[in-house]
């Protein structure tokens, strides 16, 4: 299983970049060519050790966006519960997309849950380009011939339940995720969140982004929602001149490798959690021997998982087809941020 925000990629849903593409409506391939250049290089890696050991490797995508699970609009000020294909949802009011699904148009098409309106059926299919964009590019990375299961939550992780649900043994599951939140769930990897790129990956992003969509032609209210980004989740600057210019980090150094316990059910120590940052999303596989068989309410529950807080206290309005500006973000994740940062400074 893996996380995808600053696990299996760089920074919080692409640290603004792939919203700055659809912002200035950019064709869904460029996204998805953006989000192919955000994978952590760790993620081939850590997928080969296993490969490499004889194991067949299955891989599930599990990542924690509420905003996708419960749609909060800015249109009409409310929060609706999404519904899609009946056996889609499961009784942890998670949300698993089949890898059959190619497309948001053929999400959009099962859509079962109240009426939404011309402007917040363009989020929604913003939100879900988004996920399959990240989607295609793990599999991308990963040599795979079709697309991973995604699994979406509003709230905790629940490791051995979506495992359960999936019909995967739970003693060979892991989720490899940089939410410290997790940390008492013996089926989790922590990870180092990944917030900056190599410089030769750092180098081939900017060139793409000044490439497809140049700093200093970005229309002004992009750029007022762009600068309002946490210091450390910025993705646009000003040089000494006052020039906008894209910008990532860099790593120092190599990029922490991911851990690869042993996948048998006595795992022990070699499972115990690193102190790591907090973080919100997640990327998980379940791995197993070559000779094994293959294969709710209208309201959001208060979640004691941590937020990753670019985007969770700031609106992220996107550009629509001549309706004005709609927010892609659930007032929940950021209700969850703002809580959390009170009980820190608490």
């Amino acid at each position: 299983m893996l996380d995808l925000d600053k696990t299996a990629l760089y920074g919080n849903d692409g640290n603004d970049l792939g919203i700055a593409l659809q912002w200035m409506d950019k064709d869904f391939s460029k996204v998805q060519e953006l989000y192919k250049r955000l994978i952590n290089p760790s993620l081939r890696k850590a997928y080969d050790f296993y490969v490499q050991q004889g194991k067949q490797v299955q891989v599930v995508i599990y990542t924690r966006r509420p905003q996708i699970v419960y749609y909060k609009s800015c249109v009409r000020h409310n929060t609706l519960p999404v519904r899609y294909a009946e056996d889609w949802h499961d009784d942890q009011g998670q949300i698993h997309f089949p890898p059959h699904v190619q497309t948001s148009e053929d999400i959009l098409a099962t859509y079962a849950g109240p009426e939404l309106e011309e402007d917040e059926v363009h989020d929604v299919k913003m939100s879900l380009d988004r996920l399959l964009a990240a989607r295609n590019a793990v599999a991308h990375e990963l040599g795979l011939s079709a697309a991973p299961p995604v699994v979406v939550t509003a709230e905790a992780k629940k490791t051995e339940a979506t495992a359960q649900h999936l019909n995967m043994p739970v003693e060979s599951c892991l989720l490899f995720d940089d939410n410290v939140e997790l940390r008492d769930d013996r089926n989790v990897v922590l990870v180092e969140p990944l917030e900056s790129l190599p410089a030769d990956r750092r180098e081939q992003l900017l060139e793409f982004m000044q490439r497809e969509l140049p700093a200093e032609r970005l229309e002004e209210d992009l750029i007022e929602y762009l600068e309002e980004a946490e210091p450390n989740e910025m993705s646009i600057k000003r040089d000494v001149n006052d020039k906008l210019t894209w910008w990532v980090a860099e790593t120092t150094g190599k990029v922490p490798g991911w851990r690869t316990p042993d996948i048998s059910p006595s795992r022990g120590a070699s499972c115990q959690p690193l102190q790591l940052k907090p973080r919100a999303d997640s990327l998980h596989w379940h791995v197993k021997d070559v000779h094994e068989e293959s294969d709710h309410g209208s309201n959001v529950s208060p979640s004691n998982e941590s937020v990753s807080p670019s985007n969770e206290a700031r609106n992220v309005p996107l550009r629509t087809a001549g309706q004005g500006l709609v927010d892609l973000r659930a007032a929940v994740e950021r209700a969850a941020f703002m809580r959390n940062l009170a009980l820190a400074k608490g």
